[in-house]
């Protein structure tokens, strides 16, 4: 289980209002206060498209953005899992984590190593994740 702070303040930041006028600078803001959170590295945002595709959106680091534009282009991860969940899905090691061998060989020399990924909504609806990650692995 993640620490409640964290939890706390990645729920906070996924229900961020958006009005439309502040969407770019909103992204961008909600990933960079992930980095002030307890044990983050750094973080990344993936927002749904027309089609229902997550795709990658925003991210506070290089690393972040490697690792949301694999999970774009692999279709897999732990942020396409909390996205179709709608639930939080955290990994201690990506690299060691049967779930996506696949995510771990295209990221085996990215810094990226635990995640957690947090469903983002507007007006009830889901619409992205949030997704915090640290470069060494870590229980979350």
């Amino acid at each position: 289980m993640a620490d409640p702070r964290l939890e706390n303040g990645l729920r906070q930041l996924a229900r961020f209002p958006v009005t439309g006028d502040n969407t770019a600078d909103l992204l961008q803001q909600a990933v960079l206060a992930t980095r002030g959170m307890p044990g983050v590295s750094g973080a990344g945002l993936m927002l749904v498209d027309a089609d229902g595709q997550l795709r990658y959106a925003a991210a506070s680091d290089d690393a972040g953005a490697r690792l949301e534009r694999a999970q774009e282009e692999l279709g897999v991860g732990p942020c396409q899992s909390g996205f179709r969940r709608d639930d939080l899905v955290a990994t201690a090691d990506l690299r060691a984590d049967p779930r996506w061998p696949a995510l771990a060989r295209w990221l085996a020399d990215c810094p990226v190593r635990a995640v957690l990924a947090v469903p983002t909504a507007i007006g009830g609806g889901p619409v992205g994740t949030l997704n915090a990650y640290r470069d060494r692995p870590h229980r979350w």
